[in-house]
Formats: structure tokens, sequence, C-alpha cells
């Protein structure tokens, strides 16, 4: 279904849809900092950090934020492992593991919560403009994203990149990455970020055991992007509406997630504004599932930029 939506946007709704994705991160890093007091007692204080993490949020969603943070978010990251680490020694070796998956975890996502907040100060200064990816640094920002939420689930699930590895308590992703004859992939950075999103709404919605499907393919006259899952699908009579800001299907309300719902708007906002096309499909029961489509036209004169690295 080609989705044709009059989305109205406030200010501060674009502002929280422009930051939402450092924001989800940072929010995972508060769950993990409570699961951490929780599983100390009264061995540590969260809460001077936890204050640390909402001044930053607070000021990301204001759109305040310069170079500074990122160096804050280090000084934030090292107080936060320091503290774990110090809390560690003063368990019994039955909460060990808690604390070192608890470590690394958390120093992985404030890896990717770095990079996150630099490409939002990227796209701020050239909001407009068209880059060239190559596939590995697609593929590998993905597999990142990916491995941190396996990280992130405590043993929940996992990823897997070959059919012969597939089983009941991991996602079997695929990815189908073309570009144009260097093999690269010319698109807006901020699709970098709808990509990610997108792909992190197809996991919330589908079983371990499921299937993803990411594919991102770019010729002379297009971009097309294509999100596909065999999660719980989206009911006929709501597909129209998926798109509204904050919306969520009647049948995922009883799931918990990190986000607020702004993954679909994101990207159809941000489609809108690049002059493409959208379209949603979905089943419901048996054979359930749901793909998201994006095409945008490919401008034919574009600075283009090589990034070469993840970061």
């Amino acid at each position: 279904m080609e989705i044709d939506y009059n989305l109205n946007l406030d200010l501060e709704e674009l502002k929280t849809l422009d930051n939402h994705s450092v924001l989800n991160i940072l929010n995972v890093v508060v769950f993990e900092l409570l699961m951490f007091s929780e599983n100390c007692g009264e061995c540590v204080e969260v809460e001077p950090l936890l204050a640390e993490l909402q001044k930053t949020a607070d000021s990301i969603a204001a759109g305040t934020f310069d170079e500074s943070y990122v160096a804050n978010l280090n000084e934030l990251k090292a107080k936060i492992l320091t503290e774990i680490a110090t809390s560690a020694e003063s368990k019994g070796m039955e909460k060990k593991k808690f604390f070192t998956d608890t470590f690394y975890n958390v120093r992985a996502i404030f890896e990717i919560l770095e990079i996150r907040i630099r490409e939002l100060k990227d796209r701020k200064e050239e909001p407009m403009c068209w880059k060239s990816y190559s596939k590995n640094r697609l593929e590998k920002d993905l597999v990142n994203v990916f491995e941190a939420m396996a990280s992130n689930s405590k043993g929940r699930y996992g990823f897997v990149y070959d059919r012969n590895d597939k089983g009941s308590d991991v996602y079997l992703v695929s990815f189908c990455f073309e570009g144009n004859e260097s093999g690269d992939i010319l698109m807006p950075p901020v699709f970098a970020d709808v990509i990610r999103d997108l792909s992190a709404n197809a996991r919330k919605y589908t079983d371990p055991g499921g299937e993803l499907k990411i594919s991102v393919i770019q010729d002379h006259q297009s971009l097309k992007i294509e999100i596909s899952d065999t999660g719980i699908g989206i009911p006929d009579d709501e597909i129209p509406d998926i798109i509204g800001f904050g919306y969520r299907a009647k049948n995922v309300n009883g799931k918990r997630t990190f986000g607020g719902g702004f993954g679909l708007t994101k990207a159809f906002y941000l489609m809108q504004l690049f002059s493409g096309k959208m379209w949603i499909d979905s089943r419901v029961g048996n054979d359930s599932g749901t793909t998201v489509r994006i095409i945008l036209p490919v401008p034919s004169e574009t600075d283009s930029v090589a990034i070469d690295s993840i970061a």
C-alpha cells in the first residue's frame, strides 16, 4: 500500500524525530544502570549518573549540544564503567558474569552513541546533502547495531547471517546492497539512520527465530530501501495511520520498548523531504510479516563525499 498521509508536525515533534535515535540509545544506558543498581542492592548510588545522562538527553533534545558533549560522554562512560568494575570487586563470584556482561554492554552502547552524536552533528550542518557509503560500511554498521541488541537482551536472543546457523532463539538477517559502478551507495546520511530505525522496528515486532531482510539498491535514477520481517504484522485498517506521530498498532500495545513509536513517522517525513515515495505491505495471522519500501529520486548532480569507515 502506498502511504499517502497528511503529516503535520510542530517544532517540538520535529526535534524529537531528529534526535530520537540518540535518545533511544541513552534510554538503553539508563535501563542498564537501573538493572545494575537493582543487582547491586545498596552498594552503589546511580542517581548522580542518571542525572548526568538526563542532562545530556535534555541538551540533545533541545538541539543545544556541541563538540564538548562527545568529551563529556567519554567522561560519563568512564565514571559508569569504573562504578561497575568497582562494584564487581565487592560482590561474590555468583554475580561476576552479570557485572562482566554489563561492563562490556555499556561500553559497546557508548561507542555506538558517540558515533550517532557525530552523525547528528554532521546532518545538522548539511541536512540535504547526499554522500557515498561503501557497502561494507553499511553492513558493518547494521551488524554492530544487531550485536548491541543481542548483548542488551541478556541472552534472550541473538543474530545469525547464514541460514545454516538458523535456530529458534536467533534472528536470521540477510543483506542486499547494490550500488554504482564503484560498488558504493549514494544516499542522504539521515537515511542511514532510517535504515537502522526500520531494522530495529523489524526486530522488535518479530519473535526470535524469525527473519529480517535489509535491502538498499541505488542506480542512476533512484535509491531503493526495503526492510522486511516475519513479525506480527500490522492490521490492514491501521496501515494508513501507522505513520502518525507516536502511533502504535493495537496488536503491539503491550510490548515493552525503549522507543517512542517515531521510526515510521521519521522515515515518512524524510521521504517527503527528499521527494520520494513510501509503501507498507503487511499481513497479520498465518504467514504474517511487514515490508517497508522507500524510493528516492537520485539527484542528477550531487556533491558526494566518500565515507570510508564506521566512524
